[in-house]
């Protein structure tokens, strides 16, 4: 029983940790929400929003020297920034590299 149970939960788990690179339908609004990265899924911001999601700052520090203009791109379902974003998800340190 043990161990069936520590398998179905590893599964579950697994299966959230890689919810973000499923492709979503933005007319569904029911499933998403503000604080959603999928948001930006097909979009320039693609990359940026996963590691804005991630709080991984030297990714953010590559994408935008790459391509500094992406940092005003406004994701298509509510007009959020990868700015935005960030403090909606509490990625402080991603704000703060974002800001810079």
């Amino acid at each position: 029983m043990k161990k069936s149970l520590f398998i179905l939960l590893s599964c579950v788990l697994f299966v959230q940790c890689d919810y973000r690179d499923v492709p979503i339908n933005i007319h569904k609004l029911g499933y998403y929400t503000a604080y959603d990265c999928r948001a930006f899924q097909g979009t320039p911001a693609w990359e940026l929003a996963k590691a804005v999601d991630d709080n991984d700052t030297s990714e953010i520090i590559k994408i935008l020297k790459e391509h500094p203009k992406i940092i005003d791109f406004q994701e298509p379902l509510w007009g959020n920034t990868v700015l935005m974003q960030s403090i909606n998800k509490r990625r402080y340190t991603a704000f703060m590299t974002l800001l810079r």
